[in-house]
């Protein structure tokens, strides 16, 4: 027995991507337009192991590498932050780096600047529409 998704269904999943999309990018934006930049050091790394698929069918044991980056506020105050973002062995302890974070929630909002803070802000968005086409795709086929 196949499912069959009807087209008014398939409109109705592109229009809310579509949606999502918009309201994901409006926000990646304005972060972006007001975030605060202040110089940070990167203090240490914790490290992730997860599982990679070969083409064979085997699986390898891989690591990421995030870095946990200390800054401090106008008013002295110290935030520490661990990036979203992995980084390549080309960012070491102890280096300088550019940070970007709101003024309200620096703590929560805090990301390294340049690539992994438009990486974090701007994946979600990209996702949504890659799945707004699809869906559209799959209305116009239908």
């Amino acid at each position: 027995m196949t499912l069959e998704l009807g087209p008014k269904l398939y409109l109705l999943l592109a229009a809310f991507m579509t949606a999502v999309a918009l309201i994901l990018a409006w926000r990646g934006r304005r972060f972006l337009s007001r975030a605060v930049r202040t110089s940070g050091r990167i203090t240490h790394f914790s490290e992730r192991e997860y599982q990679r698929q070969r083409h064979d069918g085997g699986s390898d044991t891989e690591k990421e590498y995030f870095p946990h980056v200390e800054f401090f506020l106008e008013d002295g105050s110290r935030i520490l932050f661990r990036s979203g973002v992995s980084h390549s062995t080309q960012v070491r302890q102890g280096m300088a780096v550019t940070v970007s974070y709101q003024a309200a929630s620096p703590s929560a909002t805090a990301e390294i600047a340049g690539f992994p803070a438009l990486l974090r802000v701007w994946t979600p968005a990209v996702l949504s529409a890659v799945f707004a086409v699809g869906f559209f795709i799959l209305y116009f086929a239908s």
